[in-house]
């Protein structure tokens, strides 16, 4: 049997969902912030899979580390936009998708640990 974490994304010895969870955090600290933008940054576009899980979740932490790494990969996650959009289509998520995609749109600065 193979288990979820084995086949999910890692960078750095830890998950994609590690590097997530940091993000998902209030107050992660300048350290762990990039250490987490970069891990997101690595791993690329095979973490949209996880970040459109995420983004269907309903924990807000879950949520705004979804927004996140879709900002931090930009057009590296353009590969999400057909799903998004039918998530948008379905009325599901409220308007997460189109914020996700908005995201895109406008890669985040891996040197600022703020996210507006």
């Amino acid at each position: 049997m193979v288990l979820w974490y084995e086949l999910q994304p890692h960078y750095g010895g830890r998950t994609l969902y590690h590097w997530l969870n940091v993000l998902g955090d209030r107050e992660p600290g300048v350290e762990n912030w990039h250490a987490a933008t970069n891990a997101v940054n690595h791993i690329g576009a095979a973490a949209v899979p996880a970040l459109l899980r995420r983004l269907q979740s309903d924990g807000q932490e879950d949520m705004d580390s979804a927004l996140i790494g879709f900002r931090i990969l930009g057009s590296r996650a353009s590969n999400a936009i057909p799903e998004l959009t039918e998530l948008l289509l379905e009325h599901k998520c409220g308007d997460l998708p189109n914020l996700a995609i908005e995201n895109m749109k406008k890669p985040l600065e891996l040197d600022s640990p703020s996210f507006p």
